[in-house]
């Protein structure tokens, strides 16, 4: 019988904290990329294209990061405890840690944003196809340290009671959601998926100045261009 399995191919590693208005919905920075890999009985990984349903949807939703058997928050610096390590966004590896299958807590509330999407058939930044889900649109409205929860399910499928069963759950690691003072500007992320099609805000490399008055945009596959200033 195959299995599902989620991989988080860009970790969230920062945030402005959202206000209540529309036009001041602050996405996290860079948008979380989960990878749905199908596998065999035998546990080997199935071709990418195996993986190709309109019924399969990525859910997610916002915890307190996990805590390490050690008492120390996954994904917090070990010397303060308040700061999270931040990883090479252009789609890093998800580290042994950040695989937790879930999290014995309940989810916070304040997260907006697209909470469930459905998956493509996108190239990641190195040019390998893959089934994946982009939360392209995720505020939180919240200062602090938190953790996503993704959750794989398919529509298709109910149990007796309507609930979807989860096929593969997956924990981000920690990032940090500043106030508007404190947070340092959106980075530079990669544009592999903006080029396919992706509508997304991110931070253009272009050399300028990354102060509260650079400019970001939302880049779709035909170079148009639309946003405002949101650091």
């Amino acid at each position: 019988m195959s299995s599902f399995e989620l991989e988080i191919l860009q970790q969230p590693l920062q945030a402005r904290q959202t206000g209540f208005g529309e036009k001041d919905r602050r996405p996290v920075d860079p948008p979380p990329v989960v990878i749905v890999r199908m596998k065999d009985e035998k546990g080997n990984v199935l071709p990418d294209n195996t993986v190709e349903s309109d019924t399969l949807f990525c859910h997610a939703e916002l915890f307190s990061p996990p805590a390490s058997p050690s008492g120390s928050t996954e994904g917090s610096s070990s010397s303060t405890g308040s700061e999270p390590q931040q990883q090479n966004h252009i789609f890093p590896p998800t580290s042994a840690a950040a695989r937790t299958s879930d999290a014995p807590q309940r989810p916070i509330k304040n997260f907006l944003g697209s909470l469930t999407v459905p998956g493509k058939r996108l190239k990641d930044a190195y040019g390998e196809y893959g089934f994946m889900f982009v939360f392209s649109d995720l505020a939180v409205r919240a200062e602090g340290v938190f953790s996503i929860r993704f959750t794989l399910v398919d529509l298709s499928t109910a149990e007796e009671n309507g609930v979807h069963p989860p096929l593969s759950r997956v924990h981000s690691q920690a990032f940090r959601v500043f106030s508007h003072l404190t947070f340092p500007g959106m980075k530079s992320s990669t544009q592999a998926l903006a080029k396919q099609g992706v509508k997304l805000i991110i931070r253009r490399n272009s050399g300028g100045r990354q102060g509260k008055s650079a400019k970001q945009k939302s880049t779709t596959v035909d170079g148009l261009e639309e946003g405002d200033d949101v650091d």
